[in-house]
C-alpha cells in the first residue's frame, strides 16, 4: 500500500496567507475562541513540519514491504535484503536473523533514492510473518535526506482479514533551528478493492506533537487520497493547538477535476475549490 503523500499543508499555507489578514477584523469575537491571524499561520507552520518529519520515513516503510508473506521471517527478511540492494545499490545492506540494517553513509555519499538523497542507518525487523498478520518494526538513527533528520521507531502492522495497514510511531525530527518530538497512530485501506492502489487510500488516525508551547494534535477522519490529486478528495482534518483552540479542513470531490477545501476555525470560513493541475481559486 503506498505512503499518502500530498501537498496538504503547503497549498493552505499558500491559501491561508494570502486570506488571513482579513479575518481578525471580519466580525466580533466569538464564544467559539476562533484563531486569530498568527494563531492561524502558527497552526499551518506546525502542521506543515509536522507532516515533513512523519513524511521523510515513509520512502523507506514502503520499500520494506516486498516479501513473501507467510515465508519465515529470517527467509522474509532474506528476500527482503536482496529486493532493497537491487532497488538502492548505493546503500549498506547487512542481514542477522529477521533484521535488516540499510546504512546510506553520509550525505557526501550522494546515496539517492526516488530522486532524493538519503543518509543515516534504518533497522527493519521482521517480528511477525503470518498469512493473516505481518509486523515490521522500523527504527531510524540520524536518518536525513539534508533537510531533515529523524530519529525514533515505528511499527506496521498488516491485518489481512480487515484488508488494513497500520502504522504507529514515535519520532524526533530537526530542521534547520527547530526540533520536534511526536507520535503517531494511523490505519490505512484501500478506498476502492477492485481498483487497487490505483483508487487510492483512506486514512484514519492521529498525530501528537510537542513544542516548547505544548502539545499540538491533529485528527485525520476518513481521508481518502488519490496520487493524482493535490489534495484529498474526502475527510477533514482536526488541527488542536495548545490551548484547545482548533482548526478544520474538510475534503469534498465537487467532480473529477475539483476538490473543496473548507477551512474552519478563524473568525470566517473559507471555502477554496482545487483543480488537479493544482490551480486554487476561493469560492
Amino acid at each position: 500500500m503506498p505512503r499518502a503523500r500530498h501537498p496538504l499543508f503547503y497549498v493552505l499555507i499558500a491559501l491561508s496567507l494570502v486570506t488571513l489578514g482579513s479575518l481578525v477584523t471580519a466580525c466580533p469575537p466569538s464564544s467559539s475562541a476562533p484563531l486569530n491571524n498568527e494563531e492561524a499561520r502558527e497552526a499551518l507552520d506546525e502542521a506543515t513540519f509536522s507532516t515533513q518529519g512523519a513524511a521523510l520515513t515513509d520512502d523507506t516503510i514502503e520499500i520494506s514491504t516486498h516479501f513473501t508473506i507467510g515465508a519465515a521471517v529470517e527467509d522474509a527478511a532474506e528476500e527482503l535484503a536482496v529486493f532493497v540492494r537491487s532497488q538502492i545499490p548505493c546503500s549498506t545492506v547487512t542481514r542477522e536473523g529477521s533484521t535488516l540494517t540499510v546504512d546510506y553513509g553520509t550525505l557526501e555519499d550522494l546515496c539517492v533514492y526516488r530522486n532524493r538523497t538519503f543518509a543515516g542507518i534504518h533497522v527493519v525487523t521482521l517480528s511477525r510473518n503470518e498469512p493473516g498478520m505481518v509486523e515490521v518494526a522500523h527504527s531510524w538513527q540520524d536518518f536525513t535526506d539534508g533537510k531533515l533528520t529523524v530519529n525514533g521507531a515505528a511499527t506496521v502492522t498488516w491485518d489481512a482479514e480487515a484488508r488494513t495497514r497500520h502504522v504507529a510511531h514515535d519520532l524526533v525530527w530537526t530542521g534547520g533551528e527547530r526540533t520536534m518530538e511526536g507520535s503517531g497512530d494511523r490505519t490505512q485501506s484501500l478506498i476502492d478493492e477492485a481498483a487497487g492502489l490505483a483508487g487510492g487510500v483512506q486514512i484514519d488516525g492521529a498525530r501528537q506533537w510537542v513544542t516548547e508551547r505544548g502539545t499540538w494534535s491533529l485528527d485525520i477522519d476518513t481521508v481518502q487520497v488519490r496520487g493524482e490529486d493535490p489534495v484529498p478528495q474526502a475527510g477533514t482534518y482536526t488541527l488542536t493547538n495548545p490551548e484547545g483552540k482548533v482548526l478544520t479542513m474538510t475534503f469534498t470531490r465537487i467532480d473529477e477535476d475539483t476538490i473543496e477545501v473548507v477551512v474552519e476555525g478563524t473568525r470566517v470560513p473559507r471555502t477554496f475549490r482545487v483543480k488537479r493541475a493544482g490551480q486554487v481559486t476561493e469560492a
